[in-house]
């Protein structure tokens, strides 16, 4: 499966652009892999600068971002899956530095056909290179989350 998807919005003084690329597919039978591209530009307040969510283009600067996520699952049993994710961001594809890695591991639990559960157990692990000038030094950052659905 491929597909494309598009989000245009001009009608006030904020904009944003969106142009997106998704796809999946079955290898070996068993192993499912799926993945989105995204090109996002605008000067809207609510895209971010940084890798990190919170810090937002208040100044309504205009943005080139790309994010790009890649998954693969692989069944063990009936109902329980293993999960591997890829994530990157860049929050201004014309400044180099700036972007975030992260690489998530899991399982997902789907007990009553297509009722599913993500693991409390998901690691995540990655790395946030920052742009010139930025004062917050580069590092590698870990966390385990807690999903459900």
């Amino acid at each position: 499966m491929i597909g494309v998807t598009s989000y245009n919005d001009v009608s006030a003084a904020e904009k944003i652009n969106l142009l997106g690329a998704f796809g999946s597919l079955s290898l070996f039978q068993q192993l499912t892999v799926m993945g989105d591209a995204e090109w996002i530009k605008g000067n809207s307040s609510s895209m971010s600068i940084e890798a990190d969510m919170f810090d937002r283009n208040t100044a309504n600067s205009s943005l080139k971002q790309f994010a790009l996520m890649i998954e693969a699952d692989y069944p063990l049993m009936q109902g329980f899956d293993l999960k591997f994710m890829y994530d990157f961001f860049d929050p201004n594809t014309d400044i180099k530095g700036g972007a975030a890695t992260r690489y998530s591991a899991g399982f997902e639990f789907m007990p009553f056909g297509r009722r599913r559960s993500t693991s409390p157990a998901s690691f995540h692990e990655g790395q946030h290179v920052p742009k010139p000038g930025n004062h917050r030094p580069p590092g590698r950052f870990s966390s385990l989350s807690l999903e459900g659905y």
